[in-house]
């Protein structure tokens, strides 16, 4: 259960893809009535869609696979406000997986990839490359020796890497597609939770990293908002670089992630002068996916209220309708 929480405030044409995946989103997008226009009621805050459709393992990459570098095919499962039709361009949540890089996928976030989607978004679950030889953590095991711990601790730093590149090849690949999916391509925000939630926040502060996965290096992998549920960047993730805005929530007693590295995120976002929010829960020990459903409520409001601000989404409205100025998208 979640105790009480503290909280804080600071801050100052395209070439649609053809091949598999575009078939797959051409039946979709049928399915659901339209080819790139859907909803016109209070969306984005609360759910006003009734038929999210999900469209599973659209392909969106090829990379080597680890440690073997045999040819791994990266999918996105996509979830679709079917019926909620007439708006016109939609802001995108990529939505990251947990695992500590080695297990995990896409069909751990289903229940939450929909809610969001029901709320009007275009989401997107992204399945990345995983690291089979052991998952990382906060500590390195006892049994191993000085130059042990140096070989994990870099082969964790990889496997972190990797993550962040395969996510930035998604939202590559998103705005690759954005005409056919009705995505506004400066609308696009991550989500994520544990390893996920590190990429998440790696996503949001690396732009300048943004990896070689997939075939579409001309588009940016930049994002206009990030919400990291358990995660926060390490030296290698660019700490000290502002980023997208960031929203940042922790337990204080989470054994997977140290409180200390969210809190560590933060001051250094906004010494560097990056817009970051956080929400801490003390005496918890809840984690990812655990924390977050423990006071979903709570944090679906915050989050939807952080995502509308910082994607400039009029409250109730369209993408683009009310809207004023354009979100540090690309």
């Amino acid at each position: 259960m979640v105790v009480g929480a503290s909280q804080r405030t600071s801050g100052n044409g395209r070439t649609v893809r053809s091949g598999r995946a575009a078939a797959l989103l051409c039946v979709a997008v049928a399915a659901a009535g339209a080819c790139s226009l859907w909803g016109s009621n209070e969306r984005y805050r609360d759910p006003v869609v009734s038929d999210v459709l999900p469209v599973p393992a659209v392909p969106f990459a090829t990379a080597p696979g680890v440690p073997n570098g045999a040819p791994v095919d990266l999918v996105a499962d996509l979830y679709l406000p079917g019926d909620d039709i007439d708006v016109g361009e939609r802001p995108a949540l990529v939505m990251v997986h947990g695992g500590g890089y080695s297990e995990g996928s896409s069909a751990d976030l289903v229940e939450v990839a929909r809610s969001w989607a029901a709320r009007g978004y275009v989401v997107a679950a992204p399945n990345y490359r995983l690291d089979p030889r052991g998952g990382c953590g906060p500590f390195p095991s006892l049994d191993l020796d000085a130059d042990e711990r140096i070989a994990e601790q870099q082969r964790c730093e990889e496997a972190a890497t990797t993550a962040q590149h395969d996510i930035q090849a998604a939202i590559r690949w998103l705005r690759a597609n954005a005409p056919l999916l009705g995505i506004d391509p400066d609308r696009i925000a991550v989500m994520g939770f544990s390893a996920g939630a590190h990429t998440a926040v790696h996503v949001a502060k690396g732009a300048a990293d943004p990896g070689d996965t997939g075939d579409v290096a001309e588009e940016s992998s930049v994002v206009a908002a990030a919400i990291a549920v358990s995660g926060c960047a390490d030296a290698r993730g660019g700490r000290d670089e502002p980023g997208a805005p960031l929203f940042l929530v922790a337990s204080e007693r989470d054994p997977f992630v140290l409180e200390s590295c969210v809190r560590d995120t933060e001051d250094a976002t906004r010494r560097a002068g990056g817009v970051v929010e956080a929400r801490y829960y003390p005496d918890s020990a809840d984690h990812a996916l655990g924390l977050y459903r423990g006071d979903q409520q709570t944090l679906d409001r915050q989050f939807a209220a952080f995502l509308t601000r910082h994607l400039n989404l009029p409250p109730g409205g369209p993408s683009g309708e009310g809207a004023t100025g354009v979100p540090g998208g690309r």
